[in-house]
Order: C-alpha cells, then structure tokens, then sequence
C-alpha cells in the first residue's frame, strides 16, 4: 500500500514490466487511498500514473489502508468499504477497467454487486 505515496515510482515499475512481458498482463492492485493520503486527488494521481506506465485494468480494494495503528487484519476489516470511489474511478477512467475488491463474504453479498451497475451507481434489475 506504501507505494501508492510514490506513483512516479509506480508508473516506472509498471513501465519497465510491460517493457520486459509480452505475454503476461499487468495489473495494479491498490486502495482507494492511505489514511495520510486520502483525497480524490491523490487516487486520481496514483492511478493516472499507472495508466502513464502503461496499465489499462486496476484492482481496487475499496478501503483506505491505515499504515500505522491497524494490523494487517484489521486493515481488512475496519476502515469502511467505499464502493462509491470505485464508481467515480469508473466514470473518471472510461478507457480503462477496474476490479472490485474487498469485503465480499458471501454468495449473496456478490450476487447483488453483480447487479451494480458503476456508471449510473444504481443495481440492474431483470
């Protein structure tokens, strides 16, 4: 989660991966932010730099990571989910795709995020 404090450092990862791969596809996983980086700005920042370096799909757990004070199971649990941040990153990022991530524990639980829909954030019916 640290590296998302360093999105120059990230695009140059991401870059000289898809430099070195043909075969494989690259992927960032991350939060939606760092409990002393937490703005709009900085996610937008993050993930326009890993675009830059030449990703085009991004894991998103939808928690901010707390760096110091929460254990690594507690940073799973504790900070609130914001799948609301994963919608605006859909709608700010048409070209790109994202993965949602985090706090699904139950069939049902995924049975309904299937239905949501991240551009108008409202759930499809059928």
């Amino acid at each position: 989660a640290e590296l998302m404090l360093e999105p120059d450092l990230v695009r140059q990862i991401v870059s000289e991966m898809k430099r070195r791969t043909t075969s494989a596809e690259v992927t960032v996983k991350c939060r939606i932010g760092l409990n002393v980086r937490d703005t709009w700005g900085d996610l937008v920042k993050f993930v326009l730099a890993s675009k830059e370096g030449g990703v085009n799909k991004m894991i998103i757990h939808a928690r901010i990571c707390v760096l110091n004070g929460l254990s690594p199971a507690q940073n799973r649990n504790v900070p609130p989910l914001r799948y609301d941040i994963v919608s605006r990153l859909v709608e700010a990022f048409p070209d790109m795709k994202f993965v949602l991530n985090g706090g699904v524990r139950f069939y049902e639980e995924a049975d309904n995020l299937l239905g949501f829909d991240a551009t108008t954030r409202e759930y499809k019916t059928e």
